[in-house]
């Protein structure tokens, strides 16, 4: 997301506020390389650009009829990119998003008034709010934030949202967001914006479901389409940025460059220790194919309250991509990620019981009960709502998981991602494609649980790669076990004498180092947790996750009560991932509150 746009309709629209202007531009994650604006009635629009030179296509158009602004990137199968122009002149606008698949937001300001849509994946977010004084809406929220302490109301936290946040680790259900009163628009709707006073629609737009029943997939055919997206690129003279490690998802990426001739071309980096499996992988793979890979050190994260401040402000109050603004691109690049797989990834059936399964996904990260019942309930029944609405409408309950994964949790979690490493660079995911899929759609369970897309489309694209070790021996495995085609009958191999990469490393040792500091502050703002946590237990829970991650320090009598109770104890010993999220989720609350009541003195009332 390295460029923003904001449209704005006031219920007095005789003239913006004094310093508006300035509110927003220090509520842009970078310095626009151009500013865009027009009105339309009583609707302003706003585009401030960034990476204007990476993307063919301009993302701002205008002429008498109107004015566009596009974010993100847009690829037709023909290997048109989509521009604002595109977007203005289409008169038919949900067309749009059955030719051009990707990661983008679109913004078509007319005399008729304003409409706003995405990408049917929806990681590419448009977020909007509806106020007494004003409406708007944005690709950024954090720019709706700045609107609200300028306009009112004064912005806060929205804890029923933020429950989510805490307990299984990321934002859930469509509409929710950190702030109360701003909305993360579902991606398969559009927001429709009269021109004068007139009601704001949420129209729905159907289509670009990502789990679709089919035929069997014709692996060949789906494997031109991934060729086809990224050789646009080979026509540009852009420098190119990758991530190459030894897992499925950036070697697929690697693949595709290679079909499109690109390899060569791209900086490849790496950020592990040098004896983690995912490392040595990437480097046979580098020396074998003479590719350029560099290791990168991500930025050490040992002044905790500092870092979360900086990613609260970049990820929107989300937690959930907090390991990934570690690998921010500073680079004028075209960067390619391989989140791919986060969508093409079953995490198996859910239960026909969707107030059932709701609550077991809530309720069971909830470690020593630090959580408020009524905190998680409104995310019960908002999630068993939706589920229950999947299934009304014909979705079968083996796949119900996988609608909410492919729906909620990967636009949150990839969306919420490239806020933090598309702050500077265009960053892209070239293998998001309908017909791909809907192709995983139409596989049995065992063939996406055994990531089968990824080496059907890996032993086509660059078979040779395939026969290199994985980190995750296992992997190929599955993959080569249940793949059709005849060139990946392959001896597999595992990377020797490594030690597996172990997920978030640096997030025990932050916050074993600066413990003191991360309990006062928790404990100082135990009236602000209130409304989720109940501080008695907060109190406990802090002694406990002292004790479990090896804090030095005497040990309270309430810790040595608390670790006598089995149950406690065995999940506080075997699940430090949530103490870690627990934490982590907490200060994420208490640095968003600051954040939100920063310069609240300015405010200027709208009657």
């Amino acid at each position: 997301m390295s460029s923003c746009y904001l449209a704005l309709r006031l219920k007095n629209p005789e003239g913006l506020p004094e310093g508006l202007s300035a509110r927003l531009d220090r509520a842009l994650p970078f310095v626009p390389e151009a500013r865009f604006s027009a009105a339309r009635g009583g609707i302003q629009l706003w585009a401030f650009l960034r990476d204007e030179g990476l993307w063919p296509e301009p993302r701002w158009h205008e002429d008498t009829s109107g004015a566009a602004v596009i974010t993100g990137y847009g690829v037709a199968d023909d290997r048109r990119l989509l521009g604002a122009a595109d977007v203005l002149r289409e008169p038919d606008a949900p067309a749009l998003r059955r030719r051009f698949h990707g990661e983008w937001s679109m913004c078509k300001l007319t005399d008729e008034g304003l409409f706003v849509a995405c990408d049917p994946v929806g990681t590419e977010h448009v977020y909007m709010t509806e106020q007494p004084g004003f409406f708007a809406v944005s690709n950024r929220a954090r720019l709706l934030w700045e609107l609200m302490k300028a306009l009112g109301p004064r912005p806060a936290p929205d804890f029923e949202a933020l429950g989510g946040l805490i307990s299984p680790g990321y934002l859930v259900c469509t509409e929710g967001t950190a702030v109360r009163g701003v909305r993360l628009v579902d991606a398969h709707t559009a927001v429709v914006v009269p021109r004068d006073a007139g009601p704001v629609e949420i129209r729905a737009l159907g289509g670009g479901e990502p789990a679709i029943p089919g035929a069997a997939p014709d692996w060949d055919t789906l494997a031109e389409h991934l060729r086809g997206n990224f050789a646009w690129i080979a026509g540009t003279n852009k420098p190119i940025l990758a991530a190459l490690t030894g897992g499925k998802d950036s070697r697929l990426v690697l693949a595709a460059l290679k079909s499109a001739g690109l390899e060569k071309r791209a900086s490849l980096y790496i950020s592990v220790p040098p004896e983690h499996a995912d490392h040595l992988a990437a480097r046979r793979i580098a020396d074998r194919f003479g590719l350029n890979l560099e290791r990168k050190s991500p930025p050490p994260r040992t002044r905790i309250l500092e870092d979360m401040r900086r990613h609260v402000a970049l990820t929107e109050g989300a937690l959930n991509a907090w390991d990934m603004t570690g690998a921010v691109t500073y680079h004028a690049r075209l960067g390619l990620h391989g989140l791919f797989g986060e969508l093409y990834r079953s995490r198996g059936a859910a239960s026909p019981d969707p107030e059932a399964a709701a609550r077991f996904w809530f309720s069971s990260p909830n470690l020593g009960g630090v959580l408020r019942p009524e905190a998680l309930a409104p995310q019960i029944t908002r999630t068993a709502r939706w589920m229950k609405g999947e299934l009304d409408r014909g979705t079968a309950p083996e796949l119900l998981h996988e609608a909410y994964y492919a729906r909620q949790y990967v636009p949150r979690w990839i969306g919420q991602a490239r806020l933090g490493d598309g702050i500077t660079a265009l960053v892209l995911n070239l293998l998001y494609h309908p017909a791909i899929q809907r192709a995983f759609g139409g596989l049995p369970l065992a063939d996406r649980t055994s990531d089968r897309v990824h080496f059907e489309l890996m032993s086509r694209l660059w078979p040779e790669l395939v026969e290199l070790p994985f980190a995750n021996a296992s992997w190929k495995v599955d993959m080569v076990a249940r793949s059709t085609n005849a060139r990946a009958a392959i001896t597999t191999e595992p990377v020797r004498h490594a030690r597996p990469i172990l997920g978030s490393g640096w997030q025990e040792p932050a916050l074993v180092g600066q413990w003191r500091v991360i309990r006062e502050r928790l404990e100082d703002a135990s009236s602000l947790l209130e409304p989720l946590v109940v501080p008695a237990r907060l109190r406990t829970f802090l002694d406990v996750a002292a004790v479990v991650l090896g804090v030095p320090q005497p040990v309270s009598s309430r810790a040595r009560t608390a670790l006598r109770s089995p149950l406690l104890l065995l999940h506080a010993r075997s699940h430090k991932a949530r103490i870690l999220r627990i934490v982590l989720g907490l200060l994420t609350v208490v640095e968003l509150e600051g954040e939100l009541r920063e310069a609240e003195s300015a405010i200027v009332r709208v009657t």
